[in-house]
């Protein structure tokens, strides 16, 4: 803006992301709150302040942005006008500042202490782990401040996740629900596995490397669109162990996971989470983790419950739990999966150069 459109911003007084926006709106409060100004890229995550530095740089004062407040803290009241629209609320409704989607959803599934990880399978794949402090390594894992007091997050997140089964679906299972695509997999017994890397859109934690893309290992003429499907589970899978032995690499500690979103319906995805990673996996009863971690985040701030323990104590319930098989062929599909990985760098090279002239 300052380039371009120097006449707006020579004009503009404030500065707010979406979220202040409608705290604004809703209390007449400028107020933002530290988990989410984690992805402004002008935050500074351990001091939990604005980084003036940046500022500086873009000719922004620190007078044009909101006040910063922790998750969950009281932003304000609700103004007159919005509770005489019909909203049933009266102005002593306090506006809550919540906390980051996924950070909600981390409470909502019961995740509130380090050791567990919460994953979750919508359109992309993410984890989610509680640490004590930034973790600043090689790993180059993405930190972010919790929706505790002096908490963070570790929040790696596998663009081509969930969106790889999306994609096989809507393309070569469009005729099939997602019910009798598990009722078929699940009847089913030595198939010889394929290997698939869930690369569709490149990859970033913890491998980083534009150029890879989609690919299926060690497909022959008997294999069919299922077996296909359960490789793009699998994949994922696998995926998803990578970057669990990153957070282990660390020093992050993992006993189990938790696992949300749409993948989390799948008892044959599950399992094989499980049986890849080592881990037990659990599915929370109630699938709107996020809806209800942000309820539960109010209603400690409010004084319902005393903490946050004694509050997913009270709300949260795990349906299913996954153990897994330890069978060593799962070994061996990672094992697989990871040598594909690596042994294909120049080929996604050469690849992508090819891609380039068309």
């Amino acid at each position: 803006m300052k380039n371009n459109r120097p006449d707006l911003f020579q004009k503009t007084a404030y500065y707010l992301l979406l979220k202040d926006y409608i705290i604004f709106r809703l209390c007449g409060n400028m107020v933002g709150e530290h988990s989410i100004y984690c992805f402004s890229h002008y935050f500074n995550m351990k001091d939990r302040c604005y980084w003036t530095d940046i500022l500086d740089y873009c000719g922004i004062r620190t007078e044009q942005l909101p006040e910063l407040m922790p998750s969950g803290s009281i932003a304000g009241r609700l103004l007159k006008k919005h509770a005489c629209e019909g909203t049933g609320l009266d102005t002593d409704t306090r506006i809550n500042t919540g906390t980051l989607d996924h950070f909600a959803g981390m409470i909502g599934a019961g995740n509130i202490r380090e050791g567990q990880v919460s994953e979750s399978a919508g359109t992309v794949l993410s984890l989610a782990a509680f640490t004590d402090a930034p973790v600043f390594g090689s790993e180059k894992l993405p930190n972010y401040c919790g929706p505790f007091p002096d908490s963070y997050v570790l929040l790696p997140v596998c663009e081509s996740g969930g969106f790889s089964m999306e994609w096989f679906k809507n393309q070569f299972l469009w005729d099939v629900s997602y019910q009798k695509l598990n009722e078929t997999l699940n009847s089913r017994s030595g198939r010889t596995p394929l290997i698939f890397l869930p690369y569709l859109t490149g990859v970033n934690a913890p491998d980083y490397n534009e150029n890879a893309s989609g690919v299926f290992l060690g497909l022959r003429s008997y294999h069919d669109r299922y077996d296909m499907a359960l490789a793009v589970m699998q994949g994922v899978a696998c995926m998803l162990r990578k970057n669990l032995e990153c957070l282990k690499q660390s020093g992050i500690r993992v006993e189990k996971i938790i696992s949300t979103g749409g993948g989390a319906r799948s008892p044959i995805w599950a399992q094989l989470k499980a049986d890849i990673s080592g881990y037990t996996v659990e599915i929370p009863a109630d699938e709107e983790a996020p809806c209800l971690g942000a309820a539960i985040l109010s209603a400690v701030s409010e004084g319902f419950f005393g903490s946050f323990e004694e509050a997913v104590s009270a709300c949260v319930s795990i349906q299913h739990r996954y153990i897994p098989s330890k069978d060593p062929a799962f070994e061996e599909i990672y094992h697989l999966f990871c040598q594909t990985c690596s042994s294909l760098e120049e080929t996604f090279q050469l690849s992508r150069k090819i891609r380039s002239h068309f």
